[in-house]
């Protein structure tokens, strides 16, 4: 690929980016993580692999990768997807161990990845656990910005790829999964350029996020603000700076009411969402199907109430 460098070549070195910092001269990490499941607060990171980026160029050689001991058995559902077991996180190092390694890769850098947003979710919360300092960097979504371009539904990495000739190797591993995005991304940014799209800010607005990370969000405000009032800093920000249409997938995603729990899965994994709106049997929305009613089935009832249906 023409924007690849040889293995010896290194990114320039970078100020921090800024919303005026231009794509074409943009320093870039293109993350991705495998997990043990979906939920941030519970499951945890058991791979993590990274390429370096800047402006248009990719440089594969400078790649970050290991495997995490997670701490926590790895279920045989998530262990089916990337085929990391237990007896090979064993002998890994902890999040403890490698956050000095990994947090450089992060720091003055935009985050790339497909449904990044999952991926910054678990890499916070591992941090806080920790004890780790954490604030969200800026970041960039291959799904969201294939989506804004081609005015469709986010799609999953496989599908990204194919529509702009990239090869799926390596996909299902966390280092494989990020040179994909990279190498998506890459053939993304003349598209967005032809749109105008020439600046970080102009491509996370595009992407349809605020063009600040959450945590550096500060609206002037009348009334006391957060950092005014104990109580008030446990209140959750976020619904109060995001409308529906900024979080929620559009058109709307459904599922039958004859459809397995696995099935359910298998689509808010693809599809990279949290809900589902299920269906009844006249095809009328009936509820809403989340990652954590799947959870809590199988904590209930075991693996096999993946096979029960939506409607049960």
């Amino acid at each position: 690929m023409e924007n690849e460098l040889d293995r010896d070549a290194d990114p320039p070195a970078a100020p921090p980016p800024t919303e005026a910092t231009l794509l074409s001269e943009l320093p870039v990490t293109a993350l991705d993580t495998e997990t043990t499941g979906l939920d941030p607060g519970r499951d945890r990171i058991v791979a993590i692999g990274a390429v370096r980026l800047h402006g248009r160029r990719l440089y594969p050689s400078r790649t970050f990768e290991t495997l995490v001991r997670p701490g926590i058995s790895i279920p045989a559902s998530a262990s089916a997807i990337h085929g990391i077991g237990d007896a090979m996180v064993a002998g890994a190092p902890g999040m403890a161990e490698i956050w000095p390694r990994l947090s450089p890769w992060l720091a003055g850098r935009v985050v790339l990845g497909h449904h990044v947003d999952f991926d910054l979710a678990m890499i916070g919360a591992a941090a806080r656990r920790h004890g780790f300092s954490w604030t969200e960097p800026f970041a960039l979504d291959t799904a969201r910005l294939v989506a804004a371009l081609d005015g469709s539904s986010p799609v999953d990495l496989d599908e990204a790829a194919q529509r702009h000739g990239v090869t799926l190797e390596g996909r299902h591993s966390a280092l494989g999964d990020s040179l994909i995005a990279a190498r998506v991304y890459l053939r993304l940014v003349p598209r967005l350029v032809e749109r105008g799209v020439v600046t970080l800010g102009d491509a996370i607005r595009f992407q349809g996020r605020d063009a600040a990370p959450l945590q550096s969000f500060r609206a002037p405000a009348p009334h006391p603000t957060l950092g005014d009032q104990p109580a008030l800093r446990r209140l959750d920000a976020f619904p109060y700076l995001h409308r529906i249409a900024d979080v929620m997938s559009h058109p709307l995603l459904t599922i039958e009411p004859h459809r397995t729990l696995r099935e359910a899965a298998s689509v808010l994994t693809e599809r990279g969402v949290s809900a589902l709106v299920s269906l009844d049997g006249q095809q009328r929305p009936a509820g809403i199907m989340t990652e954590r009613d799947i959870v809590r089935a199988v904590a209930g009832r075991g693996e096999s109430a993946l096979g029960s249906t939506v409607e049960s």
